[in-house]
This record gives C-alpha cells, structure tokens and sequence, in this order.
C-alpha cells in the first residue's frame, strides 16, 4: 500500500513522536468519502501490527458491524496474501474479529451500535471510524479503556458531520480553531461560497449554483482524477439531494440540529479554558446519573490556586456498585463532601453513603439552578479551568436549557444523550463554593 499525499500526511500525525510520546494524543482524518480515510486506517493498522508492534491491542471501531467486518476482511485478504501470513492468527469470536501477530500485537474489531464492548481491556489505540455517528455515551463508555495508558492513541476517521454529530463537531472546533498541542486535525473540504442566484435552492443546471463547480469539488477529493473519476461525481451530483452532496462531495457540514441560542455554554469558550497543568489540593465532589441510571458519573472541583476554580470529570461508569466504594475513599483522603439531587436517579445511594460517615450535600431546586447559570457566568468570565477532556466538552455541547422558573437549569439536547457529567459538575462546584459551605443543604 502505497499512500498519497494526504495519506501520508495522516501517517506522519499518527506515527511522530516528541521523544517517547506521541506529538498528538487525538488524530483526527475528516474528508469526503471514497477518498482516503479508509485505506489510511489501514494503513495504521498494519503499522501497529507489524512495524510499531503495540503492546498493547489497538481496537478498531465502525458504527456498524458490517462496516468493521469489511475492515477485517480487507486486512485479512492484504495480510494472508503477503510475506507475513505465517506469522499471524486471525480469530472470529462471537461475531467479532481478532487478528493476532506472533510479535504479541493484536487489532480487535468492534461494532459501536451492537453489542460490542471494550470494557475491561487497556489499549493503545482507538481507531473510531464513521465518526460522524459517534455519541457522548459511546464516547464516555471508551476512552477508559486508554486513561492509565501514557502513549495512547485516539483516532478519528470521518466525512463531514451530520445534524447530530455532536462528538466529531466538538473535534472538529478544536482542529479549526488550532493551537491545541494534543490535536493534530486534517480536513478536506471546499469554501464556502454564495451562488450567484440568491436563495438559490441548489437544483440541477441551476446557473451559478456553487454545488456545480468543479474546482470546488477538486479543492475537497484530494483523489479526484485517480480513485476518483469526474463523471462519478457528476452523476453523484444528478441523483443526490443537495444536502447529501454537499456533506459527502463537498466537505460542508449540516448545521447543529438546535438553535446554538438555547445552549448555555459557548462549547468555543469552554476549550478555550482548558489548562493542562491546572489542579487542585482541596476537591469537591458531585455525583450524578443518566435518567435511565445505567451511568454514573463523579465530577471535581475546587480552586486551583490562582483564583479560578478547576473542574473536572473525575470518573464515569456504567453501573452503580462502584460509586460508594470510590467516593468513600477519596472523601476520607480529601476531607471532602460529595453534592447530589436527592430528587435524581443518584438519590439512592444517599444513605449509603451516609452509612459510610461521607458528609452529603443536597441543593434545593433554586440553589441547583443558580449553580447552573453561575457555571455558565464562571465560564464566559474565565473564572474556571479544566483539563480539556473530550467527554465533557462533547456534553456542554449538547446541553441545553430548561426553564426553571425566572431562572434555568442544564437539559439533554438531542435525543437521550446523557448528561450527567455536566449536571455533576454543576454539583461539584456548588459544593465548593462559598454558599454550600455556609448554609449546607444536608441531606
């Protein structure tokens, strides 16, 4: 496998190294389909296989099975037709595929929408391709697997995002914007340019519309004139719906499904706050689950020295056996109380905690919405810092407001997102601020 020019350019992101760690912990490839994405995975797959030799399995992921499964089957085919297929196993296990090197490097295949997991491994690499249908539950359920792992890997591999491709948009605003040393962000897309005719609806033969100009489809195929064919586009640009054309040929991205004027918190500024080396000595913490109480998720927050208050998403799991366990031990190391909605799908776990002397607070309904605008306050002023982790960047992206009164409170955005790590944010933060302090809601 020979790469292009783009491709290589992808390797290089992939494979360089800053000493003994990757110059870039997220990878992102967004570019219109049938040019390069598939191919370049590929291609890092085999790198990690056969050059890299990870220690560790790298998991490749698809929105579909059927779209792991012809990955599998593609590098099944290359490898078992070349020199090294003796010294390789390749496994079909319950459905999904395994392929094993002798060097001890492994690449497992999972389908995202069924019943494949990756809880309980430790990886190298995530490999997430179809991006485009990544959710902040899916997201939240994987990147544990690489959170004690130094030198791991996230890979993101897309066309241009849809209406609900919360995940991948909140990447896509990191690699545009720039400047963020753990991110390196190729796209292909055309400009964005008016038609001639305005309020152009963007039908076939309609003169000085954008969507039949050929250059700009250049500009977003970078395999235009070899994988791919000018009269396929063509054709694609005769049977497709303006919309879908758009996305797949040109690179452009739909618009959010949601007016960006419901959402509390500028997703923009949230990154800009992000501040690695930011932490704190005196942590508070909040305990929050997903309606259906399948997630768990336990944020931080205190102040971090120089005025500003650090947050941060301290642990989420699916289940709820392992909350008291993990709270009791850091609130005794920590002197520290945890915040919770005794109203909530959390509020069962109150008298255990109790039961285990943690010191519990619990806002009044008003004090929960004032949280809420406060974070939103904290956040256009600068007032807090974080980590910039994804989870929580890809959940105040899709929260919303829910009136409350004069006043608001956070809600899910599209759909049954979870968003738990905000609301026990929101929590967090509240315990440690000076009001919960003075006049504690215990439960």
């Amino acid at each position: 496998m020979v790469p292009d020019a783009g491709q290589l350019q992808f390797l290089d992101a992939v494979f360089a190294m800053n000493g003994s760690m990757p110059s870039a912990r997220d990878v992102a490839l967004v570019c219109p389909r049938q040019n390069m994405k598939t191919a370049a995975l590929a291609m890092v797959a085999l790198g990690c296989l056969f050059v890299v030799r990870d220690r560790r399995p790298v998991v490749w992921t698809a929105h579909l099975t059927a779209t792991a499964r012809e990955a599998f089957l593609d590098l099944e085919s290359r490898i078992g037709g070349s020199r090294w297929a003796s010294k390789v196993k390749f496994r079909r296990v319950n459905g999904e595929q395994e392929i094993e090197t002798d060097f001890g490097s492994r690449l497992l295949f999972r389908a995202r929408s069924g019943s494949g997991s990756i809880r309980g491994l430790t990886i190298s690499r995530l490999i997430l391709d179809e991006a485009y249908a990544l959710t902040p539950e899916q997201i939240g359920a994987m990147l544990p697997a690489i959170s004690t792992v130094a030198d791991a890997h996230v890979l993101y591999a897309s066309s241009a995002g849809r209406r609900e491709s919360v995940v991948l948009r909140q990447v896509r605003d990191r690699g545009r914007k720039g400047g963020d040393p753990s991110l390196a962000y190729l796209e292909w897309c055309a400009p964005d340019r008016e038609c001639a005719v305005e309020d152009c609806l963007h039908v076939l033969d309609t003169p000085g519309c954008v969507l039949d100009d050929e250059d700009l489809w250049r500009v977003a195929n970078p395999a235009l004139g070899s994988r791919i064919a000018l009269d396929s586009i063509r054709a694609e640009r005769r049977s497709l719906p303006p919309e879908e054309f758009m996305r797949e040929r040109l690179g452009w991205w739909d618009k959010p499904l949601e007016d960006v004027n419901l959402r509390p918190i500028d997703v923009v500024r949230w990154n800009e706050l992000a501040d690695e080396t930011s932490t704190t000595t005196s942590p508070m913490f909040g305990l929050a689950a997903s309606g259906d109480s399948s997630m768990f998720s336990v944020s931080v927050a205190g102040p971090n020295g120089d005025g500003r208050t650090h947050v941060e998403l301290a642990m989420q799991r699916r289940g709820s056996d392992w909350v008291v366990d993990w709270l009791v031990e850091r609130c005794l190391k920590w002197n520290a109380s945890v915040a919770l909605d005794a109203r909530g799908p959390a509020a069962f776990l109150i008298p255990d905690l109790m039961r285990a002397d943690v010191r519990v607070l619990t806002p009044s309904p008003s004090d929960y919405s004032v949280a809420c605008s406060r974070l939103a306050d904290d956040v256009v002023e600068g007032r807090v810092c974080h980590s910039g982790q994804p989870q929580l960047a890809s959940v105040i992206d899709i929260a919303r407001r829910r009136p409350f009164g004069a006043l608001w409170m956070f809600q899910r955005g599209v759909g049954s997102q979870d968003i738990s790590a905000l609301e026990a944010l929101v929590l967090a933060k509240w315990a440690a601020s000076a009001n919960s302090e003075v006049i504690p809601a215990i439960y």
